[in-house]
């Protein structure tokens, strides 16, 4: 099947859109092109909603009013985020309520560290610092270099929060670092258990992707590999700016920051601890389909709205 739109092709068997084309209509997209856009689309919106229950995991450790707001306005921003998406699932003639309440939650497609609640609010500014700093790269993406062009639009509204969230993490993460010797001990553990987990965001590396339509079909322009090495630049100077460690360095002949620790690892989740061999990417991908402990009572909250008195 091919679709002839401004003089580039669009194939349905994965052969690609050309760079300077942006598809704007429901009608310009070749069945293959919207069966992808959609599969992506339920991915961002899932993950966007599972981040509400995720979060307010968080919400009985806050040390403050001023805590508890913080993480009700990134909620409230996640909300918006997840809106947006679903959005843009029925603009294609997909139910996105199906997409959201018609999946069991162990079928939802969300990142493996939110398969465990956030401990303290420290670890919620801290996982803003680094894996809002992994989702603003995913949609970066989107707004930079999708030929879908709702999703641009709708990419450049989260990205705006993205960022937000981003500098408070930063900022408080910062601020925890230097407020006792003891919280930056704190901070400097987390900092060494959260890195694996955002190194792992981004998902299994590009010779073990079997599906490239997203790529094919230019809805995103960036490989999986290619958003882990700009994560991997911008976590390191982050870590540089606020005084911690973390297990990286720069290789000059490839110039690229690389990890000094194996990569991947496997997570214990029981132990909340990473091992120290690498393993094969199957026993990662097997882990992240098994879940963590946490996923169903987590995902469950939304299917049941059970939020609890706790929030408001």
């Amino acid at each position: 099947m091919t679709t002839e739109i401004k003089g580039t092709q669009v194939n349905g068997n994965g052969n690609g859109v050309g760079a300077e084309t942006l598809l704007e209509r429901p009608e310009q997209l070749s069945d293959e092109y919207r069966k992808v856009l959609i599969e992506t689309l339920i991915i961002a919106a899932q993950q966007e909603v599972v981040v509400m229950p995720w979060q307010a995991t968080a919400f009985e450790t806050a040390p403050d009013l001023g805590a508890k707001i913080s993480i009700a306005g990134s909620i409230q921003d996640e909300l918006g985020h997840a809106n947006q998406w679903c959005l843009a699932l029925d603009g294609l003639g997909y139910d996105s309520r199906e997409a959201i309440f018609g999946v069991a939650p162990e079928d939802y497609k969300t990142v493996f560290v939110e398969h465990f609640k956030i401990r303290d609010y420290v670890e919620f500014v801290m996982a803003q610092a680094f894996f809002d700093r992994g989702g603003r790269l995913w949609t970066l993406d989107f707004e930079k270099h999708s030929s879908w062009a709702p999703m641009r639009r709708v990419a450049k509204k989260v990205n705006f929060e993205q960022a937000f969230h981003v500098f408070h993490g930063a900022q408080w993460t910062r601020y925890y670092l230097d407020s006792s010797e003891d919280m930056r001990r704190h901070v400097t553990q987390l900092a060494q258990e959260l890195f694996p987990h955002g190194q792992q965001w981004f998902g299994a590396p590009d010779s073990r992707k079997s599906r490239k339509g997203q790529l094919d079909f230019r809805i995103r322009g960036w490989s999986n590999d290619e958003m882990r090495a700009k994560w991997m630049k911008s976590i390191a100077a982050f870590a540089r700016r606020a005084g911690f460690e973390l297990p990286i360095k720069y290789d000059e002949g490839t110039g690229q920051y690389v990890s000094t620790i194996p990569f991947p690892l496997l997570y214990d989740n029981e132990k909340r601890a990473w091992g120290t061999e690498e393993v094969d990417w199957s026993d990662v991908i097997a882990l992240w389909r098994r879940g963590g402990p946490d996923k169903l009572e987590i995902v469950s909250k939304i299917h049941n709205e059970e939020w609890g008195s706790d929030l408001w």
